[in-house]
Order: structure tokens, then sequence, then C-alpha cells
């Protein structure tokens, strides 16, 4: 067995994020610490800041899972000199981590 999600085609592993493969013209990552971009995630693209997953608990002590997601915000930013839409938290935004585009 692979250790692959099931909708992801059977392929020999990557070792790499940078030996990304395409298939019919969407790109897909093979990768264990690649697979997060594949999807939309909740991710920060600057600080990495990921969603918080925690109990809810109610008055009379029951507990039910919460998740919290960081706030996040599409600006057009300054990326290896050029300008390009990121996904960033408010936080990263505010302590000037992110070089906006005017």
């Amino acid at each position: 067995m692979t250790n692959y999600p099931l909708f992801l085609p059977k392929l020999p592993p990557i070792s790499t994020c940078e030996n990304r493969p395409t298939v019919i013209a969407k790109q897909l990552f093979y990768d264990s610490r690649c697979v997060k971009e594949l999807f939309m995630a909740n991710i920060c693209d600057v600080c990495g800041k990921g969603r918080l997953v925690g109990n809810k608990v109610s008055h009379s002590n029951i507990k039910t899972k919460r998740v919290q997601r960081p706030n996040l915000q599409r600006v057009r930013a300054v990326v290896d000199g050029s300008p390009q839409r990121i996904r960033s938290c408010t936080r990263c935004l505010r302590s000037g981590r992110v070089t906006k585009v005017a």
C-alpha cells in the first residue's frame, strides 16, 4: 500500500517539491509535504500559519471539535521582484512582512 491519498494517481514518489509533475493541465503534487498545495488550504503563504483544531467545551462539559482558521487576505505582493497574488494572514500584512504592489 502507498501512503498517498486515494484520489491521486499511483506514481513513483518524488523527493523534492521542485519536481512537480503536470497531469492534464493541473499540477498534482506527490510529495507528502506538497500535498497541501494541491488544495486551496487555509495556509498563509508568508509565515505558514494554518488552522488550529481544538475542542469547544459547553457548560455541561460536552466537548465537540472546532476549527479556528487564520484571517487570510488575497493581496498583490512583490515576490522575487515581480507582482504576484498571494494569500497572506493579517498579522503578516500588519507587521510589514509583505510588500504590497502599489
